[in-house]
């Protein structure tokens, strides 16, 4: 059904519209709902005993990347060429709102039992 819509419906208004923004979109749905097709999920980098818990760095576009505090419901998005780099810098923020707000905030460190 699907298939039909997208050929007898999408091609023409894009064609009509002179290939406006609403009926691209349409086309582009009426393509998917036809087509489906497999979506690579960003997979999760994980750092584990952080000051701040178990941060975890999702890509969200080439170049950027969402950290999670190990410990709050906060995270940052942020530019940074690898999870790396992006945790240095989301560790760098979570700083900050540790001095500022303290409590659950406030970096923990871990000492290895004696």
């Amino acid at each position: 059904m699907w298939a039909a819509i997208h050929d007898l419906l999408a091609h023409p208004l894009m064609v009509l519209t002179w290939y406006s923004g609403p009926s691209l979109r349409f086309h582009d749905f009426t393509s998917h709902r036809a087509w489906p097709r497999a979506r690579a999920t960003p997979q999760a980098v994980a750092f584990e005993d952080t000051p701040f818990g178990d941060l975890k760095a999702v890509p969200q576009a080439p170049g950027v990347w969402r950290v999670h505090h190990g410990r709050v419901n906060h995270a940052i998005t942020l530019q940074a060429k690898t999870a790396v780099e992006a945790c240095a810098a989301a560790q760098k923020w979570f700083h900050t709102l540790a001095a500022e707000f303290g409590g659950k905030f406030a970096a923990e460190y871990r000492y290895a039992p004696a």
